[in-house]
Formats: C-alpha cells, structure tokens, sequence
C-alpha cells in the first residue's frame, strides 16, 4: 500500500472516530485553538518519527507496517520530540508551557499507553514530567515522575485514578487527550479519554503545587505492545479581555490625591496592583473582565488566567485573586448593572463592585486563590481548582476577576507590578486560557456535519502535519 493511501486512509477513519474529541479544544467566537504539531506517522517502516528521540533510550520504538508508531521493547519507555524541533508557532518543543496533547492509541494487553507532558529536555536522560495513561482496560490515570521515579506529587494523593464508565476492548481505537495548564505556582494536569464512537468515557485532573514543572517537551509513554496511530500538539482556547464585552481597568486609592479615588483608569496601557500600607496610603486593584457568551453550553475542564508582566522593580510579590460573584451588580452585562470601563460612570475606587478599603474586598468577592509576581515580559499564568468550578458556575456568561497585591511596601516605594492591557500596542491582553468539553448536542452536530464533507469530498479528510527543521 502506498504511503499517500495509507496516509488518507487513516486520516479518515481518524476524522470519522474522533471529531468530537477535536472539539475539546475548539471554541467559535473566540482565539481558536491553535495546532503546533501534528502527525499521523508517514516515515518509513522501521524508523522513528522526525525529530522524536528517546528519553534515556530509543530501543523498542518505530514505525509499523501499518504506518503506526509502536512500541515493542520490554519495560514501560517515553519517546517525544527532540531539543530545538520547530513547532507550528516558531516555538520549539522543549518549551511549550499550557498545552493540550493528543494521541489515537490502541493496545492489545493490558498494559499502560499513555502521553508525556513538561519534560525539560526532550533528549535528556532525566525523567521527569507529568503522564496520562490508560492502564489495563479501566483505568485512566496521571503520574508525575521524580528523575526516573514513578511518583505523584502529594497533590495527585487520592486522585491519580478513575474508572472509566466503558471498558476499553482489546484492539480498538480510542482517543487519550492530557492537558497541562498554569504556572510556576501550580499546573492544572488532566486527561480526557474517548471511545472509539468519540464519546467520552473517562475524565481526570487534579492541580499539582509541589515541585511544578513549567515547561517542556511532550510525546508518549506506553509498555510493549503500545500503538499510536497519530499525535497532536495545540495550544488551549482563549479569550482576552478584548472580546466582546471584555474590559479592563484599574482603581486607585491614595491619601495625596483628593480626587484619586473618583479617578477612571480604563483606558490606561497598564492594570496595576500596589498596596503601600503606611501613613500616606496607595492602593490600586486590577478588574478583568471575560466575555464568555462563546462557551455556551460546554463544560471547562481546566482554565488558567494568563497576565503579561509589563513593569515591575520588586520580585517576589504575592497577590490574590477574587471573583465577583455571579450576579451581584457590577457582574451583569454593562447595559444593565454591569461595571464600565471607561467614560461616563467608569470605573473607579468609589464605584467598583465588590472593592473595599485597603487590601479588602465586601461579600461581593470570592477568592480563588494566590499567585506570586514576575520579571518584565513573562506571562503569569494563575489557575486553580475554584477557577475552574467558579467559571462552570457562571450563568450569565460574564465573568470579572479583582487582583490584590498583597506584598506591603510604602506609599512612594515602587513595590507595584504592571501588567499589559488590551490598550497596549504591541502587547498582550490579559487572557484566559480554557480546555472545553463539547455538550454533547453539539458534539453530534459536529460529528454529522464533518461526516457529511467526508462523502461529498475525501480529500478534506488528509491529515496532514505541521512540523519545522531538526536543529
């Protein structure tokens, strides 16, 4: 059979399969999901995908006669791209950070077939990174391995194991999707597993705070006889605060200023915190708001709010980040009671939902957690457990987020941080970063309009890949 053929072929018992798995990462209306890498492995039989290595050792893994990637060696092993490999973006895969990975895998035994995430070298010999796994036919678990030990950090204790609602059947074709989100403070790692009809049989995911890994390359970790028929790499959706009716501002509060506090900022470059805690008081709160009419009916299953550091002198700060809750004034669209962000009746001190003096926040506001400062230009990514519960509790399809600067300087040091605005040319809006799953209504409109192109025009259904040079 030749290589075209092959290739066509898989693609579209793929798009058949798994269509509502690709939903996963999709959202219309906003920044669409974007694939970094993709592949369906058309090297020749008995090589290893371009620039995959193995980590500590290649043996066991190549290409099949089938055109599958597949692992016959004799203990559990990872293969994943290499140092310096160019993905979609110009990025290399050594640093990808919130990612979303996806295989088609298949086993025959009971043994684990799973996907790698954050390793820090793709070439290296120390194994460390996160994993998702299918083991034996029930189980869908996530590990975090210490320099080649097999270890969950304490916060996968107690929750590194579910059981999937269908028993996996010897040879056939599912879906295993890992997703890794946030920080240097805390990583969101999940895993997603669909069957071969592209319904959702497992769901896992548990938020890592001890010894987090920030980035790294991604590829695959299976025991003998593992077989992936195709591998992805995308990055989650994501809106900004320049969607629909997203804003952002900031407000402030200062003793030398009478009129500091009557002040709107919401068409400044910048949303800045500080909280200058003595006799001359300075106080500023950042208020982002998230249009999120896009989602729909979808489920989050993992999200993280990502801020671009602009300025900053000090390091080491801590701040806090609140939430308006649901439907208290200032949390409604800003036809109704929602707060504006500039203009008449713009934000300010006096009138922001949810503010209170100093560092304070009323009953209006929910914490949903702390995340520490950065240098200039890096992106703090901030998520959370209550993150993700707060947004699948939202129900008017706006969301505002309050951050506090927690870390007490003076009123004329310059312990404050800045981030970029949706205002700042040049720069990056402050964003959420979300993984959806479909409702499955709309799965099912997918899954019948993609099949519908398949007949009327095949050659749609090609995958094809998107990879750079091997440096």
């Amino acid at each position: 059979m030749s290589g075209t053929m092959r290739m066509s072929m898989k693609a579209r018992r793929w798009t058949q399969r798994f269509t509502a798995a690709m939903g996963v990462v999709m959202c219309v209306g906003a920044v669409q999901a974007s694939t970094l890498y993709q592949t369906d492995f058309p090297e020749a039989e008995g090589s290893l995908p371009t620039g995959w290595v193995g980590i500590v050792d290649e043996a066991g893994w190549a290409i099949d006669a089938a055109g599958d990637l597949r692992y016959g060696g004799s203990t559990n092993a990872s293969l994943a791209l290499g140092d310096g490999f160019v993905l979609g973006d110009s990025s290399t895969a050594d640093s990808l950070t919130n990612v979303v990975v996806s295989a088609d895998i298949r086993k025959s035994n009971a043994g684990i077939t799973g996907l790698i995430t954050h390793h820090p070298s793709g070439s290296g010999t120390s194994e460390t990174f996160y994993h998702a796994r299918l083991s034996g036919t029930t189980s869908l678990q996530l590990y975090r391995f210490n320099g080649g030990v097999s270890a969950m950090t304490d916060d996968f204790t107690g929750n590194n194991t579910v059981t999937i609602s269908e028993s996996y059947t010897l040879g056939e074709t599912w879906r295993l999707v890992m997703t890794t989100l946030g920080g240097k403070d805390a990583q969101q790692v999940g895993a997603l597993l669909f069957n071969d009809a592209g319904q959702l049989v497992g769901k896992i995911r548990s938020t890592s705070t001890t010894s987090v890994l920030t980035s790294g390359s991604a590829g695959v970790r299976g025991a003998s006889p593992s077989v992936y028929e195709s591998f992805s790499i995308a990055t989650p959706t994501q809106i900004t605060t320049a969607d629909g009716n997203g804003a952002d501002a900031f407000i402030e509060f200062r003793t030398d200023q009478a009129g500091a506090a009557d002040t709107n900022h919401g068409t400044d470059t910048t949303v800045q915190t500080k909280s200058g805690e003595d006799s001359n008081q300075l106080y500023r709160k950042s208020y982002l708001r998230y249009d999120l009419s896009s989602v729909g009916d979808d489920q989050v299953f993992s999200a993280s709010l990502d801020l671009t550091v602009n300025n900053r002198v000090t390091t080491g700060q801590t701040f806090n980040v609140y939430a308006l809750v649901d439907g208290v004034d200032g949390d409604d669209d800003p036809s109704g009671a929602g707060w504006i962000e500039s203009g008449a009746g713009g934000i300010t001190w006096n009138n922001a939902p949810g503010n209170d003096t100093g560092t304070g926040l009323d009953s209006d506001a929910v914490l949903l957690g702390t995340f520490t400062g950065g240098v200039n230009d890096e992106t703090l990514r901030f998520t959370s457990e209550a993150l993700v519960d707060f947004l699948n509790a939202d129900t008017n399809g706006l969301v505002t987020f309050i951050l506090v600067d927690l870390t007490p300087g003076s009123f004329g040091d310059s312990n404050f941080l800045q981030f970029d605005s949706k205002e700042q040319s040049g720069g990056v809006a402050p964003a959420l970063s979300l993984v959806l799953i479909p409702e499955p209504t709309s799965l099912m409109v997918m899954i019948g309009m993609l099949l519908g192109v398949i007949r009327r025009r095949p050659a749609m259904a090609v995958v094809t890949k998107t990879q750079g040079e091997s440096k």
